[in-house]
């Protein structure tokens, strides 16, 4: 999301599309490089937390590497087998 400094409800909608449909897949969804005005959009929807939680959202791809070299108990709260990232 680094390319992506502003955001309209018509892009709003398209991502929270994908995002709904990789979520109902069993897929885990990750944000990465959020600048202000695309993030407050999302969270004012509602689409982070609700469907891309917050401890999914990484300032830049080098956090979310670290993220993912983490155990998968620990990222999936460890309730759950990991199913991957998409």
């Amino acid at each position: 999301m680094n390319r992506v400094p502003y955001i309209d409800q018509s892009g709003l909608y398209a991502l929270e599309d994908v995002i709904l449909r990789l979520t109902q897949d069993g897929k885990q969804v990750a944000l990465t490089g959020l600048h202000d005005q695309p993030a407050d959009m999302l969270r004012d929807i509602g689409l982070v937390p609700n469907l891309a939680p917050t401890d999914r959202v990484f300032d830049d791809f080098t956090e979310f590497e670290q993220w993912l070299k983490t155990s998968p108990g620990e990222r999936n709260g460890g309730d759950e087998p990991d199913k991957g990232i998409e």
